[in-house]
């Protein structure tokens, strides 16, 4: 590219400019393609545009970068002398400002302002309210719901060894809950050193235990305690059998199966063979507070007189809520308590048969097996939960005589379901506990024979009769641990926000912008768009009015208004691409104007942001001009004064392909420069004293839109195109 000298054109353009106190650099590239002479002729008859502008009463702008507009150089010049007003459309808006902290950033917009300052032309400013151009993400993550991402917690588990009484000097002794005496003794069999003999020949433990005194690990509460293991050594006539094993802590006694349960023999040593399991619910949260409490263990029997060894405690700390509600477990209840049946027959509490699990349901005897007949409990459910909270019910059975029948019977508060039998879930004749063998579901339908679909009002219930056995005419069966499965969620954890939260964080998010805007605005600019692009309202992906109301902008418009220096011109702006329904759009725009107004906002004018094609083919062209005119036509219908924003003009050949304004021909150029005036003569035509304002998109062209001054720098005929315009 070659340079050449100011042209004529060009000094016209330039006239005036020259005045300013500061020099700049005014040498212009010219285009590769030679410029026609006989256009810069005919265009050197023409003075600046603002001359044509302000004889016909039409103030002219232009779109600007606020880059290039602030290093003062050709695009500065052109402004300077032939507009009025500059405007950055798109540019301005929060999504653009604001940076990933959430700080706008108004220093280009500020720059704008002073540049067109030093130019002597004013700028349209930018728009205040709108559901567009928002940064949507940012704002939606602010009044996002704190999420709490679900982590599964695994049980805490641990054991320590309470005494193995290796530390104890002989001949110690330990407190006995009764009579008798314990003493550290060397083991009787020489295996294990020091041991705890409970008794002694002549002075025997009667129904006696020996007491220690636990102090669980740190954080650590009788709570946490899940089962107490220790060695015993017991002879048949001193503690191998009598009522069985004892845990007593704090004067609350839980008794367990004899030692020949546990598998222990006649004055052997039974090596970890006693677990007894620790059962909280029937102390009370006091107790079970502890970190330091009172323990005794031992045989129940008239008779003692055996060895202890070895006296472990295990804990746990549980992990998650794993919604199994045992709700009758039966250990509160006394042994022989009678329960009552549908139908007769015996239910009583008892010992587990088998010594594993402290008391139990006795439904029916050997002698007297029950026929048709269930035990009737009264269920309270934990905690406020309703029957609804439950996805299933299980119980632990264990059957002597009746697993077949009819099936497994369920009856609460009188509705009568029949299952399938208790074979099907495992019981089977004189054979071992089916724990949590029996179940009912409330949600899963798949079979049939295993669900209850409960009523509204069941599931409402958190306390009622119930029933449940085997529907058998030869009924003799144990029933244990009546549990109830609440439906527990793995799901995150998710703390929405209230209504009120979200308007107080939106509204402070709209505060900082509109503070920020105004700040940089400042005196300087007095026409705003007061809401902007109301077409996309419906499509936004976020809407300020969504959370601090619909009158924000009225209210924004007020205060803006109280602080105000002077005077400001309010618009409505909306983009449109002129086609033949561009007229059905401008009055739907006219009603959503209408639809602002009546909820108190002051819209004084209307801003159109126009775009349009100018086609290579006649016929096509005929018609796009058309529609061009009668677009204006239609502004009439405003009643309001109407400024044409960022108007376009794209090119396109037969083929409706863009062209590329560099390779457009001299004609070709006087015929745009004809369509130019004709949308102006149109728009001044419909409009009257209402014609505010027409603003170009381009200062220079680009390779995608015609402008008045070619990429050089020199005049084409769309600028002659805009002078009939103005002047004919």
């Amino acid at each position: 590219m070659k340079h050449i000298k100011i042209t004529m054109a060009l000094a016209v353009a330039l006239a005036g400019f020259t005045s300013c106190d500061e020099d700049y650099d005014v040498t212009i590239p010219t285009p590769d393609v030679p410029y026609d002479a006989e256009m810069e002729a005919a265009l050197s008859k023409y003075d600046v545009l603002t001359e044509y502008a302000s004889k016909a009463g039409v103030p002219f702008g232009v779109s600007v970068s606020p880059e290039d507009f602030a290093s003062k150089k050709l695009a500065y010049s052109i402004v300077a002398t032939n507009y009025t007003q500059v405007e950055a459309p798109g540019l301005f808006t929060p999504a653009k400002l604001i940076n990933e902290e959430g700080v706008y950033n108004f220093s280009s917009l500020s720059s704008l302002i002073s540049t067109a300052g030093e130019a002597g032309v004013s700028v349209f400013g930018p728009a205040l309210c709108s559901a567009s151009n928002l940064p949507a993400d940012y704002l939606k993550k602010l009044i996002a719901p704190i999420v709490i991402p679900y982590e599964p917690v695994e049980p805490e588990v641990g054991e320590f060894v309470l005494t193995d009484f290796e530390s104890d000097e002989l001949g110690k002794t330990y407190p006995m809950t009764g009579g008798s005496v314990s003493t550290v003794e060397e083991d009787p069999d020489g295996e294990s050193g020091h041991v705890l003999h409970v008794g002694a020949e002549g002075n025997v433990a009667a129904y006696s235990l020996p007491t220690f005194e636990v102090t669980m690990p740190e954080g650590k509460t009788l709570a946490h305690l899940k089962m107490v293991v220790f060695d015993i050594k017991a002879p048949g006539s001193g503690g191998l059998y009598g009522a069985g094993l004892r845990l007593t802590i704090e004067g609350t006694e839980m008794a367990y199966g004899n030692c020949t349960s546990f598998g222990c023999e006649d004055n052997k040593w039974g090596r970890g063979l006693i677990k007894l399991a620790f059962e909280p619910g029937k102390f009370s949260q006091s107790d079970l507070d502890k970190n330091t409490f009172k323990m005794a263990i031992g045989s129940a029997t008239g008779s003692g007189n055996y060895y202890i060894d070895n006296v472990k405690i295990k804990w746990e700390v549980a992990g998650d809520d794993t919604g199994l509600d045992n709700v009758l477990d039966f250990e509160g209840d006394n042994i022989g308590k009678d329960y009552p049946t549908t139908n007769g027959g015996v239910a009583k509490i008892v010992d587990d048969p088998e010594g594993k699990s402290g008391k139990v349901l006795q439904v029916g005897t050997a002698e007297a097996p029950v026929k048709q007949s269930f035990a009737k409990v009264t269920i309270k459910l934990p905690n406020g939960h309703k029957l609804g909270d439950y996805e299933m019910f299980q119980v632990d059975m264990k059957t002597i005589k009746g697993q077949y029948g009819g099936g497994m019977r369920f009856i609460i508060n009188g509705r009568e379901f029949t299952g399938a039998n208790a074979a099907s879930s495992g019981a089977t004749e004189g054979g071992p506990w089916a724990r949590g063998g029996i179940r009912l579901s409330f949600v899963d339908s798949s079979d049939p024979s295993r669900y209850l679909e409960l009523t509204e009002e069941e599931k409402a219930l958190t306390e009622f009769e119930f029933a449940v056995g085997s529907a058998t005419g030869a009924g003799f069966y144990y029933l244990d641990n009546y549990t109830f499965k609440r439906v527990v969620s793995t799901e995150d954890t998710v703390i929405e926000k209230t209504p009120e939260e979200k308007a107080e964080i939106i509204g402070g998010e709209f505060d900082k912008w509109i503070d920020g805007l105004t700040a940089a605005t400042g005196d300087k600019v007095t026409d705003m768009i007061i809401y902007d692009e109301p077409f996309d309202d419906e499509s936004a992906a976020f809407n300020w009015a969504d959370y601090i109301g619909e009158d924000y902008v009225a209210k924004v418009q007020a205060k803006i208004n109280e602080n105000a220096a002077s005077d400001m011109r309010y618009f409505v702006s909306q983009t449109l691409v002129i086609s033949d329904n561009t007229p059905a759009e401008i009055a739907e725009l006219k009603r959503v104007i209408e639809a602002l107004e009546q909820k108190g906002v002051t819209v004084d004018a209307v801003n159109l942001v126009l775009s349009s094609t100018f086609s290579e083919d006649y016929a096509t062209q005929e018609g796009l001009e058309a529609e061009a005119v009668a677009a204006m036509q239609a502004l009439s219908a405003f009643g309001k004064p109407v400024r044409i924003s960022d108007f376009a003009v794209r090119v396109i050949d037969r083929n409706n392909l863009g062209v590329n304004p560099s390779t457009i021909n001299i004609s070709e150029r006087r015929a745009i420069g004809e369509y130019y005036a004709e949308v102006i003569k149109a728009y001044k035509a419909a409009l009257g004293e209402n014609a505010i304002g027409f603003n170009l998109s381009k200062v220079l062209e680009d390779g995608s839109y015609v402008a008045p001054w070619a990429g050089g720098g020199n005049r084409n005929y769309i600028y002659e195109g805009l002078v009939n315009g103005l002047t004919k």
